[in-house]
Protein backbone atom coordinates (compact mmCIF):
# COMPACT_ATOMS: atom_id res chain seq x y z
CA UNK A 1 0.00 0.00 0.00
CA UNK A 2 2.66 2.29 0.90
CA UNK A 3 4.50 1.52 -2.54
CA UNK A 4 1.31 2.66 -4.45
CA UNK A 5 0.89 6.03 -2.57
CA UNK A 6 4.63 6.80 -2.92
CA UNK A 7 3.91 6.26 -6.81
CA UNK A 8 0.95 8.44 -6.55
CA UNK A 9 3.12 11.33 -4.45
CA UNK A 10 6.13 10.91 -7.20
CA UNK A 11 3.39 11.48 -10.16
CA UNK A 12 1.45 14.05 -8.53
CA UNK A 13 4.75 16.24 -7.66
CA UNK A 14 5.81 15.58 -11.62
CA UNK A 15 2.34 16.62 -12.38
CA UNK A 16 2.72 19.47 -10.23
CA UNK A 17 5.94 20.39 -12.20
CA UNK A 18 4.51 19.85 -15.56
CA UNK A 19 2.13 22.45 -14.69
CA UNK A 20 4.38 25.22 -13.18
CA UNK A 21 6.96 24.74 -16.83
CA UNK A 22 3.83 25.43 -18.43
CA UNK A 23 2.73 28.40 -16.44
CA UNK A 24 6.43 29.66 -16.67
CA UNK A 25 6.98 29.36 -20.07
CA UNK A 26 3.56 30.67 -20.76
CA UNK A 27 4.17 33.90 -18.56
CA UNK A 28 7.29 34.99 -20.98
CA UNK A 29 5.59 34.49 -24.19
CA UNK A 30 3.73 37.87 -24.33
CA UNK A 31 7.13 39.82 -23.03
CA UNK A 32 8.84 38.02 -26.00
CA UNK A 33 6.09 38.79 -28.38
CA UNK A 34 6.25 41.91 -27.74
CA UNK A 35 9.92 42.73 -28.02
CA UNK A 36 9.34 40.48 -31.68
CA UNK A 37 6.76 42.89 -32.65
CA UNK A 38 8.86 45.84 -32.09
CA UNK A 39 11.89 44.26 -33.65
CA UNK A 40 10.19 43.82 -37.17
CA UNK A 41 8.05 46.82 -36.92
CA UNK A 42 11.52 49.02 -36.77
CA UNK A 43 12.68 47.28 -40.13
CA UNK A 44 9.40 49.71 -42.35
CA UNK A 45 10.29 52.53 -40.49
CA UNK A 46 12.39 54.97 -42.92
CA UNK A 47 15.18 55.64 -40.74
CA UNK A 48 16.36 52.10 -40.33
CA UNK A 49 16.40 52.50 -43.48
CA UNK A 50 18.54 55.43 -44.09
CA UNK A 51 20.72 55.85 -40.95
CA UNK A 52 21.68 52.52 -40.10
CA UNK A 53 25.05 51.05 -42.04
CA UNK A 54 24.91 47.92 -43.13
CA UNK A 55 26.54 45.90 -40.42
CA UNK A 56 23.90 47.70 -37.71
CA UNK A 57 21.17 45.86 -39.94
CA UNK A 58 22.44 42.59 -40.08
CA UNK A 59 23.32 42.98 -36.07
CA UNK A 60 19.63 43.68 -35.87
CA UNK A 61 18.62 40.99 -38.03
CA UNK A 62 20.72 38.58 -35.88
CA UNK A 63 18.81 40.11 -33.37
CA UNK A 64 15.52 39.21 -34.68
CA UNK A 65 16.69 35.58 -35.23
CA UNK A 66 17.68 34.97 -31.67
CA UNK A 67 14.42 36.83 -30.40
CA UNK A 68 12.33 34.28 -32.63
CA UNK A 69 14.88 30.96 -31.68
CA UNK A 70 13.60 32.10 -27.89
CA UNK A 71 10.13 32.61 -28.53
CA UNK A 72 10.38 28.85 -30.34
CA UNK A 73 12.42 27.09 -27.46
CA UNK A 74 10.16 29.10 -24.75
CA UNK A 75 6.96 27.07 -26.69
CA UNK A 76 8.24 23.76 -27.20
CA UNK A 77 7.42 22.69 -23.84
CA UNK A 78 3.72 23.50 -24.32
CA UNK A 79 3.82 22.10 -28.12
CA UNK A 80 5.56 18.91 -27.06
CA UNK A 81 2.94 18.35 -23.87
CA UNK A 82 0.19 18.93 -26.47
CA UNK A 83 1.11 16.93 -29.43
CA UNK A 84 3.32 13.98 -28.01
CA UNK A 85 2.42 13.73 -24.62
CA UNK A 86 -0.78 14.91 -23.91
CA UNK A 87 -1.78 12.54 -21.33
CA UNK A 88 1.15 11.37 -19.82
CA UNK A 89 3.73 12.94 -17.77
CA UNK A 90 7.52 12.23 -17.49
CA UNK A 91 10.80 13.26 -16.45
CA UNK A 92 12.16 13.39 -19.90
CA UNK A 93 9.61 15.85 -20.50
CA UNK A 94 9.88 17.90 -16.74
CA UNK A 95 13.95 17.58 -17.93
CA UNK A 96 13.74 18.60 -22.09
CA UNK A 97 11.12 21.53 -20.66
CA UNK A 98 13.57 23.17 -18.60
CA UNK A 99 16.49 23.15 -20.99
CA UNK A 100 14.41 24.64 -23.52
CA UNK A 101 13.32 27.58 -20.95
CA UNK A 102 16.99 28.04 -19.97
CA UNK A 103 18.10 27.55 -23.51
CA UNK A 104 15.48 30.64 -24.42
CA UNK A 105 16.36 32.79 -21.95
CA UNK A 106 20.44 32.85 -22.60
CA UNK A 107 19.40 33.07 -26.23
CA UNK A 108 16.77 35.96 -25.39
CA UNK A 109 19.78 38.28 -23.48
CA UNK A 110 21.33 37.86 -26.36
CA UNK A 111 19.20 39.30 -28.57
CA UNK A 112 18.05 42.07 -26.39
CA UNK A 113 21.82 42.92 -25.77
CA UNK A 114 22.18 43.11 -29.62
CA UNK A 115 19.00 45.80 -29.68
CA UNK A 116 20.07 47.58 -26.95
CA UNK A 117 23.86 47.41 -28.28
CA UNK A 118 22.05 49.63 -31.63
CA UNK A 119 20.18 51.67 -29.39
CA UNK A 120 22.70 52.86 -27.59
CA UNK A 121 24.95 53.65 -30.75
CA UNK A 122 22.17 55.90 -32.18
CA UNK A 123 21.79 57.98 -28.97
CA UNK A 124 25.52 58.48 -28.28
CA UNK A 125 27.04 57.65 -31.74
CA UNK A 126 29.68 56.11 -29.76
CA UNK A 127 31.08 52.64 -30.03
CA UNK A 128 33.08 52.42 -26.69
CA UNK A 129 29.80 53.91 -24.63
CA UNK A 130 27.73 51.15 -26.67
CA UNK A 131 29.87 48.48 -25.98
CA UNK A 132 30.35 49.18 -22.02
CA UNK A 133 26.45 49.71 -21.88
CA UNK A 134 25.67 45.90 -23.38
CA UNK A 135 28.48 44.91 -21.33
CA UNK A 136 27.01 46.30 -18.56
CA UNK A 137 23.56 44.65 -19.26
CA UNK A 138 24.56 41.26 -19.93
CA UNK A 139 26.04 41.21 -16.38
CA UNK A 140 23.09 42.47 -14.81
CA UNK A 141 21.41 39.87 -17.05
CA UNK A 142 23.35 36.99 -15.73
CA UNK A 143 22.74 38.29 -12.17
CA UNK A 144 19.25 37.77 -12.11
CA UNK A 145 19.21 35.29 -14.12
CA UNK A 146 21.87 33.10 -13.01
CA UNK A 147 23.83 33.75 -10.07
CA UNK A 148 20.74 35.04 -7.88
CA UNK A 149 18.64 32.12 -8.36
CA UNK A 150 21.92 29.70 -7.63
CA UNK A 151 22.22 31.75 -5.21
CA UNK A 152 18.92 31.02 -3.84
CA UNK A 153 18.83 27.27 -4.71
CA UNK A 154 21.97 26.48 -2.32
CA UNK A 155 20.56 28.51 0.57
CA UNK A 156 18.77 25.73 3.22
CA UNK A 157 14.84 26.38 3.18
CA UNK A 158 13.59 28.00 6.21
CA UNK A 159 9.98 26.63 7.59
CA UNK A 160 6.72 28.65 6.89
CA UNK A 161 6.32 31.08 9.34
Amino acid sequence: MSNFSSKEAHHQKMEEETTHILEEARMVVPGIQALFGFQLIVVFNSVFDKELSSSQKYLHLLAIATTTIALILNLAPAAYHRLAKQEMVSRYFITISTRFITWAMFILMGGICMDFFLITQRITQNFAVSLITIGCLFLVFLYFWVIFPKIGADRPQRGKR
